[in-house]
């Protein structure tokens, strides 16, 4: 993904996240607030609209677009970015047959983990589709648990999916404005 780095808005961390954001800091290598969602792709799946999905998923949730900054401030602080584009790797499995395709899968997500995040700079979280069959794709979505708990990945799939649909349908879709995290915050 990409970023601007034009900040939109600064907010202290929740105590949740000061507690991970000490832990991460104080070992920086060891991945534990690394969350990886692996999901089976429908066949016939139109990528162009996938990524459309998330992009206006991530558009619309600040969270999605933060870092976390501590150094030369006073206490830390989430700092969120007014873009950020989505941008999906692609890897193509075809070449290998079923049976290699979980030892493939443990690999990548090991690797993927193992690169970790910057925490200062944004997106905290990474997208891959792997190509697995000629209509069949596995999605991973790698994020750093600073940004969401297991609830919110949970609503932000549903609205990946109301969008993608709705893109695949060739509408638009209107959501009602999800409450800010910054809010929340004060």
């Amino acid at each position: 993904m990409a970023t601007n780095n034009h900040i939109e808005r600064s907010y202290r961390l929740a105590p949740m996240q000061q507690g991970m954001l000490f832990h991460c800091l104080s070992a920086p290598d060891d991945g534990m607030y690394i969350v990886q969602t692996v999901c089976e792709m429908p066949p016939g799946m139109d990528v162009a609209a996938f990524k459309k999905a998330w992009q206006s998923v991530i558009d619309r949730h600040g969270v999605l677009r933060s870092a976390f900054l501590w150094v030369g401030v006073s206490e830390p602080k989430q700092s969120v970015c007014e873009d950020v584009s989505v941008e999906i790797d692609h890897e193509d499995w075809t070449n290998f047959s079923v049976a290699q395709h979980d030892d493939l899968l443990k690999a990548y997500l090991l690797s993927d983990k193992k690169r970790g995040f910057d925490l200062s700079t944004p997106p905290l979280m990474r997208f891959a589709l792997l190509k697995v069959a000629s209509d069949r794709w596995l999605f991973v979505w790698t994020f750093h648990h600073l940004l969401l708990d297991g609830r919110s990945r949970t609503r932000l799939m549903k609205e990946v999916s109301l969008f993608y649909e709705a893109y695949c349908s060739n509408q638009n879709l209107e959501l009602p404005s999800p409450p800010a995290y910054a809010d929340y915050i004060d």
